[in-house]
């Protein structure tokens, strides 16, 4: 628990759904209030607030919005140099693989410090948030994505040898390839999470590509596959990851733990 200066409007939003949590200045545990939407429709964030407001709540003036990963683009870049030059790299990368259109990067170093994780967002789709908060006079003051959120809450256990980390969301899986400590790949595996033997195929073959990797390493075991951590969206999917994830030999974790 810290000290809070002022009220804050805290959202996760992702493209199906949008969780919001007002905090109010003080030594607050737990938020004033909080509410879920569901949809798809693009006013998941507009429907929060009005959520928010059909509980009588004063909306703070400033908010935070933690981006889910099916809005975002990624890269692994070695953590060379400085962070200026970092950045110009990454804001390079994007631009080559996606076009011109203009879009906010930005960077954090992976939990072994040995990379960068950049990441990229539409600068139009982050105008169209702004404009929906501005509306019940609503500033935005920060951007989160989603992915360094999670590696936020694990970098007291980051795995000290090889696993495929598997975050679970809306629409798809974010599979963070990790070798030897060290972050190796990240992929955006979008696919119908309602239909288990799709995204298990993802996952599965997400894995062997980086089994392949570690066997081409000076230190590969050939033949053996990368451990796999499930980590679900949402509490609520846990029991059913549970029931699936022996069949497969694979962890899961609830979104308050940590890997071992």
């Amino acid at each position: 628990m810290s000290l809070l200066l002022k009220n804050e409007l805290r959202l996760r939003l992702g493209a199906q759904g949008c969780a919001a949590e007002v905090w109010r200045a003080g030594w607050a545990r737990r938020p004033a209030a909080e509410v879920r939407v569901q949809g798809s429709d693009g006013a998941q964030l507009e429907q929060a607030l009005d959520a928010l407001l059909d509980q009588g709540q004063a909306l703070p003036r400033k908010a935070t919005i933690c981006v889910g990963d099916e809005f975002l683009y990624f890269a692994v870049l070695p953590a060379e140099g400085s962070w200026q030059h970092a950045q110009a790299q990454a804001e390079a990368c994007f631009a080559d693989s996606l076009g011109g259109d203009e879009r906010l990067v930005t960077l954090q170093l992976s939990p072994d410090g040995g990379q960068w994780l950049a990441v990229a967002v539409d600068a139009a789709l982050v105008d169209g948030w702004r404009q929906t908060l501005a509306t019940q006079g609503v500033t935005l003051s920060g951007l989160r994505p989603g992915l360094f959120e999670d590696l936020w809450r694990w970098q007291l256990a980051w795995p000290l040898d090889d696993a495929l980390i598997v975050l679970m969301r809306d629409q798809g899986v974010m599979c963070l390839g990790v070798l030897a400590g060290a972050v190796h790949s990240i992929a955006w595996e979008r696919c119908d999470v309602s239909q288990p033997e799709l995204w298990c195929a993802r996952v599965q073959a997400c894995a062997e590509r980086l089994s392949a990797a570690r066997e081409d390493g000076d230190d590969g075991e050939a033949g053996s596959t990368v451990p796999v951590v499930l980590v679900p969206e949402h509490e609520a999917e846990a029991a059913a990851l549970q029931m699936l994830s022996p069949m497969l030999g694979w962890q899961v974790l609830s979104r308050a733990a940590t890997p071992s």
